[in-house]
C-alpha cells in the first residue's frame, strides 16, 4: 500500500466523537471514484501508467477491511494531473468504467460538511 498519507493523531471532540488528523503529501491528487472493491493500490498506479513519470503515490481508501470504491493519485504537476483526468476519464478498469477528475480541495469538503442539518418544524402542535 502506498502511502499518501499518515495518520498523526486521533483526538476526541467535544462531542465525544473522535477525529483523525491526516498529514497529506504534497502534490496535485486526481480522485479515481467507481473503483471494483478488488482494485488495489498498485492496479490503480498501473491504470495510470500513461502519466506514471509524474505519479508520487497512489491509494485506494478502504472503510474497515473492505475499499469504499475511490482512491487518489497524487501527481508532481498539476499539468501531469489534468493530462490523467483527459487521457483516462471514462476508462475501464477491473471491469468498471472509472471516473477520474482533479480532487477538489480539501477546504470545499469541509464547507459542505458543515451544513446546517435541517430544522423540524417545531412549532405544529400534534394532533389530537
Amino acid at each position: 500500500m502506498a502511502d499518501s498519507a499518515t495518520v498523526q493523531a486521533a483526538a476526541p471532540t467535544d462531542s465525544g466523537a473522535v477525529t483523525t488528523q491526516v498529514d497529506e503529501q504534497p502534490g496535485f491528487k486526481v480522485f479515481a471514484g467507481n473503483l471494483s472493491y478488488s482494485t488495489t493500490d498498485e492496479g490503480l498506479k498501473t491504470f495510470f501508467s500513461p502519466v506514471e513519470q509524474d505519479i508520487i503515490s497512489s491509494q485506494v481508501i478502504f472503510r474497515g477491511t473492505r475499499s469504499a470504491g475511490y482512491g487518489f493519485v497524487a501527481f508532481n504537476t498539476a499539468e501531469a494531473a489534468q493530462k490523467a483526468v483527459e487521457l483516462l476519464n471514462k476508462k475501464e478498469l477491473d471491469g468498471r468504467t472509472l471516473i477520474v477528475e482533479v480532487a477538489k480541495p480539501p477546504e470545499e469538503k469541509e464547507k459542505k460538511a458543515k451544513r446546517a442539518p435541517k430544522k423540524r418544524n417545531s412549532s405544529k402542535k400534534p394532533k389530537a
